[in-house]
């Protein structure tokens, strides 16, 4: 699977149905990735393979991304928004059975697999 025609599918999967319940509000004025960590590590587990990070912001937010060949993978963040994940405690690799599979990640991943299918070139 190509990273880069997986990120272009996800960003545009994405929409407020995918986006975390509780963060939808807020989601019109930020970003378009706001909300979407979670669903969008899943998709690219389901697809990549690796493994699912969970860490912490400054702030107290819970944010979720990969781990594939011992690289992080972020399609949510950019990288200046990721170095304020504390590291202290340091983000723990979460066992993707732990996870309930949400009705968000359902959506955004049938999306994607519909994406494909269009073979919609990147």
């Amino acid at each position: 699977m190509n990273k880069k025609k997986l990120r272009k599918a996800l960003e545009l999967s994405w929409g407020i149905d995918t986006c975390y319940v509780s963060m939808r509000k807020k989601s019109s004025n930020l970003p378009c990735s706001y909300g979407q960590c979670l669903v969008t590590a899943l998709v690219v587990n389901d697809f990549l393979g690796g493994k699912l990070v969970k860490g912490k912001f400054k702030t107290g937010g819970i944010h979720y991304w990969n781990l594939i060949d011992k690289k992080e993978i972020d399609f949510t963040l950019d990288r200046d928004r990721l170095n304020k994940i504390e590291r202290n405690p340091k983000p723990k690799i979460v066992e993707r059975e732990k996870i309930r599979e949400i009705k968000e990640y359902l959506i955004l991943k049938k999306r994607v697999i519909s994406f494909f299918k269009k073979k919609i070139n990147v």
